[in-house]
């Protein structure tokens, strides 16, 4: 995980730093933002639980450097992997309910 990925990233340097949303709707930049913003915050909640965990338990990052570090980075590729399967499917969901509501009003306006 890289520590970059965990500060906070106001909604217009996201969409100044992000050049392909060049015509894309607002609506879907906003969406785009929140599933950011949502996976910066659970990776946060991730790296304070393995904290804990180091503090609570000292022997893991003293005892073998090379044992504890491979337990220490699966642990979190799994739960970064479960947490990506979450998110995509919800990020995924709530867009394609928000572009259904983009065309029922785009229809709305033709009629």
């Amino acid at each position: 995980m890289d520590p970059d990925e965990l500060y906070f990233v106001s909604y217009k340097d996201f969409v100044k730093n992000n050049p392909n949303f060049v015509g894309i709707e607002k609506e879907l930049r906003e969406i785009r933002y929140e599933h950011f913003e949502e996976k910066r915050k659970d990776k946060i909640r991730i790296a304070k639980e393995e904290r804990k965990v180091l503090l609570e338990n000292p022997a893991l990052s003293l005892e073998s450097k090379m044992g504890s570090t491979i337990k220490f980075n699966t642990s979190i590729h799994a739960q970064e992997s479960q947490l990506s399967k979450r998110e995509d499917s919800t990020a995924l969901k709530m867009e394609q309910d928000r572009l259904e509501k983009i065309k029922r009003k785009q229809v709305m306006i033709i009629y």
